[in-house]
């Protein structure tokens, strides 16, 4: 049975009254259901690098917000207050799994769709989160009624190092349902691998991370995919304005009366003109002329020259950040306008940062209860049911701790640092995600900041200008009463 795509529309043959956004039904309807659109991961990933050939210079666009959200995000915390044994189960996938975890949080804004397979590794008795890439990920078999992944085939074209400088590819395919995983190389076979059919004991498929996720797909889009031809533009615009103020050189408009004259005077004693060529303009400091006869005048690039690019540079900045639906603070830039705007400006990344993690909760809670389920079979243990939860500080281990606040102070330095963040929404923000850490008064905590500022100056310092910018006593010469001999 044939179909029809319902709805045509074009801008070039339609009419302007015609609706695009509307057309009418097809009898059967097209719905495509198998997730064949993947993340063109090459171009996306060099834009955040900035090794993406048309989009180096639009890489500033990307880094700051990416690095920002996924350090205010932090780690997922999940929780079992019933059992000691599976909090500390807990614990131990998330200190193993905490650089994990950051790859995975980055790849989800950048990419869209990060995959992850929790495995055991017998031999060094320790969980894997094999990290698979979007586009090896070929073929999805989706239940069509309840829209759940039921299998997936992943195919690739792996190069490895074989010897010294002598690399080889290697084709694989992998087949993994709810039952079993299946491995086969098409072609050679790399040293210590094999074909085989495994039993899938724990029921586990690759898990994805979608962001922004259309219904009833399984992968997401790119934080940047709605504006990733405003970073073009960018990038274009950006470019030739620094080629316009790198390749300009000064010129020299020189009057004289007799050229030969001036050389001699100048460059060079035989007066020869083509030493004109090797003559350094910007370089020169001194020119002779003939009082009243030769005069020695520099041209410039002009104040307005690129003007037209910095206001153009500026507009698309503005289009990036609307295409990104993020607050411009995330660029560590305080948002323009009045008081009232810059409050609602922290007050959007708040609920942002909520959002964020409450897509990414069920993707999380499914591995780290899979990752359970590995470690049950692997150690012989039953585990109890948990909870998942961010922030939550009370059940966790310190090395965990230390990673959460490790990621928060470096995701507000970058605010502090630009001062597009005040002490007071500081404090607003420690009270909010971490309410068990005690926070204390406003006083206390600009108490402490400013010891911190004190602290952070004395650094700088030598020992005896620490000494008196601290106001600090030379405590070894004795006290009255004391003997100077002790």
């Amino acid at each position: 049975m044939s179909y029809r795509d319902g709805g045509f529309f074009s801008w070039v043959f339609g009419k302007e009254k015609e609706t695009p956004t509307k057309g009418r039904t097809a009898r059967p309807a097209a719905r495509n259901m198998t997730g064949d659109v993947v993340a063109n991961s090459k171009m996306l990933w060099g834009l955040y690098h900035g090794d993406y050939s048309g989009l180096q210079y639009a890489s500033p666009l990307v880094g700051i917000p990416v690095d920002t959200l996924v350090n205010m995000i932090g780690v997922p915390t999940p929780t079992c207050k019933e059992d000691k044994v599976t909090q500390d189960a807990l614990n131990e996938i998330t200190e193993i799994m905490r650089d994990r975890i950051k790859d995975i949080n980055t790849t989800h804004f950048v990419i869209g769709t990060p995959w992850a397979m929790p495995g055991y590794d017998s031999k060094t008795d320790s969980l894997v989160w094999e990290d698979i890439p979007d586009e090896t990920t070929v073929d999805l078999f989706i239940n069509a009624s309840t829209g759940v992944l039921e299998k997936l085939i992943t195919h690739e074209l792996i190069e490895k190092v074989i010897k010294e400088n002598q690399n080889a590819f290697y084709e694989r395919k992998r087949t993994f349902d709810r039952s079993t995983i299946n491995v086969e190389w098409i072609g050679p076979i790399p040293e210590g691998e094999k074909n085989y059919i495994a039993r899938n004991i724990a029921g586990i498929l690759p898990i994805p991370f979608p962001h922004q996720r259309k219904p009833g797909e399984i992968r997401g889009w790119s934080l940047f995919a709605r504006g990733i031809r405003v970073a073009k533009s960018y990038h274009d615009v950006l470019k030739m304005q620094v080629e316009i103020l790198s390749t300009f050189k000064p010129k020299q408009v020189q009057g004289i009366t007799d050229l030969g004259e001036w050389i001699k005077n100048n460059i060079d004693a035989g007066g020869d003109p083509s030493a004109l060529e090797a003559y350094d303009v910007a370089g020169c400091d001194l020119v002779l002329n003939i009082e009243g006869k030769e005069t020695t005048d520099y041209k410039s690039l002009p104040a307005d020259a690129v003007v037209g690019y910095e206001k153009a540079i500026n507009y698309l900045f503005l289009l990036w950040v609307q295409s990104t639906g993020l607050p411009q603070m995330c660029w560590g830039e305080l948002a323009t306008g009045n008081t009232n705007t810059v409050a609602q400006d922290w007050q959007r990344l708040m609920t942002i940062i909520s959002a964020k993690m409450r897509d990414l909760t069920t993707p999380y809670y499914e591995i780290y209860a899979a990752s359970l389920r590995l470690m049950s079979i692997a150690r012989g243990v039953q585990y109890k049911p948990f909870v998942m939860a961010w922030d939550k500080l009370d059940a966790l281990s310190a090395a965990v701790k230390s990673q959460i606040f490790l990621q928060f102070a470096q995701a507000v330095a970058a605010l502090i640092g630009s001062a597009a963040i005040t002490p007071k929404m500081l404090w607003k923000l420690w009270t909010l995600r971490y309410p068990e850490a005690e926070p204390g008064e406003f006083k206390e905590f600009i108490a402490g900041m400013s010891e911190m500022v004190v602290h952070k100056t004395a650094l700088g310092m030598d020992y005896t200008g620490a000494q008196d910018f601290l106001g600090a006593k030379d405590d070894t010469s004795p006290k009255d009463g004391e003997d100077s001999d002790k």
